[in-house]
């Protein structure tokens, strides 16, 4: 029984080591990402190259968001299993803290893709506001936002410029603009299976929370009911011994009774004898 128990704790050990270890290249895809769109940043002109690495990048971090949910799912789901039907609360313990090792480094890797998309964001923006500058396009901030979000072709208005470094400014920025457009969409995506994930993790630590709370009340209650019951047979007991002290007290009171009327009809008697003989 023993060794099925230490068997088993150590499957559900080497998931959770797993599940680490697969956030942990996510995580590592993530900074790849950062590095890659820090070296499209400094290129005076993106190709199409940059643009599939790009891509590529974040597809590789799709596939191991797709693959991780299900892993993450099995685990909480485990857990809550494990939870109704154990009677051990150092194992509960055990099991839970590490669910929770694996929530702690799942936030630290949304919050790290978060941070790191919205900067690149800002990023670019200052990118294509300097680029549209130097064509002779002197924008306010969310002026370039509002053109960085929109789906169409903006940047194709009238701005003649001149020189040829004028060109390539507004050219860079016209392609610094489709690059966002093209991303959007996957960041996008990949941003909502994150957020789903997220979802999943938070929702089952508030249902791990509640499931405390009705244990903690169950035990309280129980605890409340054994208290009342105690108190029950206690007063009972009290009222029975009550009873048997008045019936007891009755009958004494009975023969005290019936004893004196047995005296006084002596006496009575005797009385009566004695007056008849003078």
């Amino acid at each position: 029984m023993v060794r099925d128990r230490l068997a088993e704790l150590q499957v559900e050990t080497d998931r959770v080591a797993h599940v680490r270890s697969m956030l942990n290249d996510l995580q590592d895809d993530i900074f790849e990402l950062k590095r890659k769109q820090d070296h499209v940043l400094s290129l005076p002109l993106v190709n199409i190259q940059h643009k599939m690495e790009l891509e590529e990048q974040i597809n590789r971090i799709r596939q191991r968001t797709k693959n991780l949910q299900p892993q993450v799912a099995t685990l909480e789901d485990e857990l809550r299993q494990f939870e109704r039907t154990s009677r051990s609360n150092v194992e509960i313990r055990m099991r839970r803290n590490q669910c929770d090792m694996v929530r702690k480094k799942m936030q630290d890797v949304l919050r790290l893709f978060n941070d790191q998309q919205v900067d690149y964001k800002e990023r670019v923006s200052k990118r294509v506001k300097r680029s549209l500058k130097l064509a002779g396009e002197n924008l306010a901030e969310n002026e370039v936002d509002q053109m960085l979000n929109s789906q169409q072709q903006i940047f194709f208005r009238e701005v003649n410029p001149l020189t040829i470094a004028g060109r390539a400014a507004l050219e860079d920025a016209k392609q610094r603009h489709g690059e966002i457009l093209e991303l959007e969409e996957s960041l996008q995506t990949l941003q909502e299976m994150f957020e789903d994930m997220y979802m999943l993790v938070h929702s089952q630590g508030e249902m791990v929370e509640r499931i405390d709370k009705n244990v903690d009340d169950a035990k309280f209650q129980v605890h409340e009911a054994a208290v009342n019951t105690k108190t029950a047979v206690e007063y009972k007991k009290s009222a029975l011994r009550k009873k048997w002290l008045c019936i007891a007290a009755f009958v004494l009171l009975l023969i005290i009774l019936i004893a004196v009327a047995i005296i006084l009809a002596v006496v009575l008697t005797r009385q009566s004898g004695g007056g008849n003989g003078r």
